[in-house]
């Protein structure tokens, strides 16, 4: 076990989420959290020692963090490393609800985060060969890639544990050699570099489009979610697409996402968020802690481009800002000056996990599940890839939405045409126009049809058809900032024309 305390200041992604949480004490959102399904004869004693063993290698998790008027720091080894709580749920009449109410309750609390636990483990056992295995951590200290590598040593030292072998020592990073590398990098020409690349990139910004009816005006402390996966056909032909663009999947579904949501606002361009894990050719890439960024992507979807060019140029725009993605869209966000009501840098965003999510744990096999992944404005959609050493074998969509924004139904209404346009995609040539590609699922499509073709109810009290100027007040609340007007290169949003 580590003993050594050392004091260090925070990096510019840690700042931006202390001051987040500073801002909103009590918001719990900013707590993330994942479980591990584990399915086999686990050696329970075996598994805790080695998540105790992981969190001690990982020397940013035991750190507590401390303000001083302006002065943020944080001191290593001032944390001793916890190991799972057990918990035996099988005497529960649904052992699997029991755990997933418990994960959420637990995930849902808020935590000070000058003084509060700032990561818990759990091992929910709800059967005989069944367990959850619970991590819930502030953003401060891990993103999903740290809670990767985190998972991956625990399978690694676990597995040893059960063959009887010694296992390697920790390739983990320091939290110092993290620090001190972002350090360089606030202090660079690099920096300057990607400062104006963005601050050029983003000077005639339009406004963000968004499915949501009104502008979000804070982070809510909670979220709703829906979900579904993509079997190995429908992964496999989706890679198979953007190989005939010299693309990859994550680009395709990158280039879907653009298409859907100027389809569904009417703008001509998408300004996505991006989280990018900012760990390229990097001391980041071996060291469990926070270094996430969300970077703007700007994509003008024109009407007859087929989808071939369109996936062409996002790849093109996504291969040329990897360069420059370690510039801080908070700081990018200042310089811009977009505070206050409505002010937003980026629309809904899109995170892309092509990292395997099934691992195995000795005899056991694991598969990732995350519970909650950090602040939601607006839509979070999260495509993750699963599989392992023998290729993707499916692709996980999340769409997570702020219940201030969404509604349930509304929610899974976007998830399921997404994910029916993501397989229309996949079955398109590259040549075939983007706006031929329909949105609506069979079932919704029949749903429209039928709802707009019924018969009067003569029994109905009769309502007046609204007129012209009251049907444009009522699509301007829906979708301000879809066009409404456009003439040549052109446009006018509805809220321009209201």
């Amino acid at each position: 076990m580590s003993t050594h305390r050392e004091r260090l200041p925070l990096t510019e992604a840690q700042l931006g989420l202390w001051s987040a949480q500073r801002i909103d004490p009590a918001n719990p959102v900013y707590l993330t959290a994942e479980y591990v399904e584990l399915t086999g004869p686990l050696d329970e004693r075996a598994f805790t020692a080695a998540v105790t063993r992981a969190v001690d290698e990982a020397d940013g998790l035991s750190v507590r963090f401390t303000a001083d008027g302006d002065d943020v720091h944080q001191e290593t080894g001032a944390v001793l490393p916890a190991g799972p709580d057990v918990l035996d749920l099988r005497t529960a009449d649904d052992p699997g609800a029991a755990a997933l109410a418990w994960m959420e309750e637990e995930r849902s609390t808020p935590v000070d985060i000058e003084h509060g636990a700032l990561y818990r483990h759990a091992l929910l056992r709800t059967g005989d060969e069944q367990w959850l295995w619970y991590h819930r951590c502030h953003h401060i200290l891990l993103d999903a890639y740290g809670y990767a590598r985190i998972a991956e040593r625990v399978a690694e030292l676990y597995g040893h544990a059960c063959a009887g072998t010694e296992p390697p020592s920790a390739s983990f990073g320091s939290l110092r050699d993290a620090v001190e590398e972002d350090r360089r990098y606030a202090a660079s020409e690099q920096r300057a570099l990607d400062g104006r690349f963005w601050q050029d990139l983003m000077a005639d910004r339009p406004h963000p489009p968004t499915p949501a009816r009104t502008a979000p005006t804070r982070v809510a402390p909670r979220f709703l979610r829906s979900s579904l996966t993509l079997g190995a056909d429908d992964a496999e032909r989706l890679a198979a697409f953007a190989q005939r663009s010299r693309a990859t999947w994550p680009e395709a579904v990158t280039a879907a996402w653009a298409l859907y949501l100027t389809r569904l606002t009417g703008a001509t361009e998408a300004v996505i968020g991006l989280p990018v894990s900012n760990r390229t050719g990097s001391v980041l890439a071996r060291t469990p802690v926070t270094a996430v960024n969300v970077v703007p992507l700007r994509v003008t979807v024109h009407e007859r481009e087929p989808v071939g060019d369109l996936l062409r140029r996002v790849t093109a725009a996504l291969r040329r800002q990897r360069r420059h993605q370690r510039y801080r869209g908070e700081q990018l966000r200042r310089e811009l000056q977009l505070f206050g009501h409505g002010r937003r840098l980026v629309g809904p965003q899109l995170n892309i996990k092509p990292f395997a999510t099934d691992l195995t744990f000795g005899d056991c096999a694991g598969v990732v599940h995350s519970l909650a992944a950090g602040a939601v404005e607006d839509l979070n959609v999260t495509v993750s890839g699963r599989g392992g050493p023998d290729g993707l074998t499916g692709l996980d969509l999340v769409l997570d939405g702020s219940p201030e924004l969404y509604g349930p139904e509304e929610l899974d209404a976007h998830l399921h045409r997404f994910a029916t346009l993501l397989d229309r995609l996949s079955h398109a040539e590259p040549g075939l126009p983007g706006a031929r590609i329909g949105l609506l699922g069979e079932a919704e499509r029949l749903r429209v049809l039928e709802e707009f073709n019924a018969p009067a109810d003569e029994d109905a009290e009769a309502v007046p058809a609204p007129g012209l100027v009251e049907g444009f007040g009522a699509q301007a609340r829906r979708t301000p900032h879809a066009v409404a007007l456009r003439h040549g290169d052109a446009h006018l949003t509805y809220a321009e024309l209201a």
